[in-house]
């Protein structure tokens, strides 16, 4: 930034010297290439905002995009994730409609039945295992 800066400073130098000579014309091309400046500056803040914010989305369609590849629709018909020892259930409704993982949860200690929190799905474990 500190270019900016500089080029600023020389804006203003070639201002306070018009002032000084007298210079009208000299001074109306200060004021017109100060205009500019601003306009640059102004212009050059609204891409860096922009440059972030494609930043982030592409670090959003990474994590998405591990997230995804670390999903496996299991031979049963049910997600589970490669990086998941717990071996949860995830709700195959909310992943196909949402692009979402839901872990589904067990609806009573002994249950066979999985329930998601979010849509209502359920899944049976009898038939998954």
């Amino acid at each position: 930034m500190g270019t900016i800066k500089d080029v600023y400073d020389v804006i203003k130098d070639l201002r306070d010297f018009a002032v000084e000579q007298a210079n009208t014309p000299f001074y109306d091309k200060v004021i017109v290439i100060q205009s500019a400046f601003f306009d640059m500056r102004e212009e050059i803040n609204e891409l860096k905002e922009e440059k972030q914010k494609l930043t982030n989305e592409i670090e959003e369609g990474k994590k998405k995009n591990e997230a995804i590849n670390d999903i496996i629709l299991n031979n049963k018909g049910y997600f589970t994730k490669k990086s998941d020892n717990d071996n949860l259930i995830y709700c195959t409704k909310c992943y196909a409609v949402d692009n979402i993982i839901i872990p589904m949860t067990q609806t009573g200690s002994n249950s066979n039945s999985y329930l998601c929190s979010k849509c209502g799905s359920w899944a049976n474990t009898k038939q998954i295992k």
